[in-house]
């Protein structure tokens, strides 16, 4: 991916397409850009959490530049990582059966 700083703010292209994956004209919040350097920290840890194994995502605002990323649930018997409506599927039926298995 390549950022580019502009007068209007961010954008945040990927190589393999005509448009851009992102233009942001300052925090997701809307509070300005400070700089063109706190404009580019906020795109360069956005490309990073790209990846699902990095650890973090951008922030919203400058008080809060950075966050954990919110850890995906695993299926108790794969291990995988699933979606928290299949997590709370599971987690509702195997409720159901421990309630009937008491019965």
């Amino acid at each position: 991916m390549t950022i580019k700083i502009t007068k209007n703010g961010l954008t945040i292209w990927n190589e393999t397409s005509q448009e851009p994956a992102l233009t942001q004209s300052s925090w997701p919040d809307g509070t300005a850009w400070e700089s063109d350097e706190q404009a580019l920290a906020w795109a360069e840890l956005y490309v990073l959490s790209q990846n699902e194994n990095h650890p973090t995502v951008p922030g919203d605002n400058p008080q809060t530049p950075e966050k954990p990323r919110r850890i995906r649930p695993k299926h108790p018997e794969t291990g995988e990582e699933i979606g928290w409506s299949e997590f709370y599927k599971l987690e509702a039926e195997a409720i159901h059966k421990t309630q009937s298995d008491s019965e």
